[in-house]
């Protein structure tokens, strides 16, 4: 009875850090972000001023980052037995599911998602958080992440960093659906890049 009270209680406390992440990194960074960056008009015809294309790269890149983070918080809580909040973390590390073609889908959601609101409001500035977060992760897991892993879980770690890519990889790709989704991901993003680059030197 004990057992079960204990287990019924930390499944309480799993749902509550998972609804307390998805609020902050789904609700609360991205609300912060719009109200405090520019809006970038002058930028606008970047983008199709058809609200039909918006709205349908909008809806794919929300279900993708919707599809890779829910995953990524299902299989922490079913088979790592954690949450992606550090006072409740993973007891196992989580090889499968999402985690199996990507080490990082989680983050790979969150991009998708600032990319989609990004691309639906025509905000430059907006858009290129998808590109901040990669690098913000990237140092953040060279520095911080894999050491605590590594700590935890030893060669098991090592043999499934070994195997699997980062976050984004086209070599080592086990997911149609990732590899199609990253790769209109960086192809739309290098577009706007190259001609938000040339309006730079056409106005030099």
């Amino acid at each position: 009875m004990f057992y079960c009270l204990k287990d019924l209680k930390m499944k309480k406390i799993r749902i509550l850090n998972v609804f307390l992440g998805i609020l902050w990194e789904w609700v609360l960074i991205p609300l912060l972000f719009y109200t405090f960056l520019p809006k970038g008009e002058k930028y606008f015809f970047l983008f199709p001023e058809n609200l039909f294309s918006r709205l349908f790269i909008f809806f794919v890149y929300l279900y993708f980052g919707l599809y890779f983070t829910f995953c990524s918080c299902y299989a922490l809580c079913k088979i790592g037995k954690g949450t992606i909040l550090p006072n409740d973390p993973p007891n196992k590390l989580v090889k499968d599911s999402v985690y199996s073609f990507c080490r990082n889908p989680m983050y790979l959601g969150y991009s998708f998602l600032f990319f989609a609101f990004g691309f639906l409001m025509r905000n430059i500035y907006f858009l290129f958080l998808s590109i901040g977060v990669v690098i913000f992760i990237y140092i953040y897991s060279k520095l911080i992440e894999e050491k605590v892993l590594l700590k935890r879980f030893g060669k098991e770690y090592l043999n499934y960093k070994k195997e699997t890519p980062f976050i984004i990889s086209f070599v080592k790709h086990k997911n149609f659906l990732y590899v199609v989704s990253t790769f209109l991901f960086l192809f739309i993003l290098l577009v706007l890049i190259r001609n938000v680059m040339l309006l730079i030197i056409k106005n030099l």
